[in-house]
């Protein structure tokens, strides 16, 4: 799980994700379980679903955090700039 790979040993988080259907009801608790167990230790103190079109936080971030990876990529030659 991506959010593993990024937690450094001494980090925990709440996860905030995108609203999507699921056929669980018991998405959030999963999540958070699987994350924990494979970290074996209370990483991930709680998870929600946030309807991103509803919050214009959510939606900043969204917009921040691709940015940041655009540049990212772009500067590990893994995008060529267009002219």
């Amino acid at each position: 799980m991506q959010v593993c790979a990024n937690l450094a040993q001494n980090e925990s988080a709440i996860l905030m994700m995108d609203d999507l259907s699921t056929p669980s009801d018991k998405f959030e608790q999963n999540i958070k379980r699987k994350i924990n167990a494979q970290l074996k230790r209370n990483a991930a103190y709680g998870v929600i679903r946030v309807y991103s079109k509803g919050s214009e936080l959510v939606q900043l971030a969204d917009i921040l955090l691709g940015a940041v990876c655009y540049d990212f990529k772009r500067k590990a030659n893994l995008i060529r700039d267009q002219a």
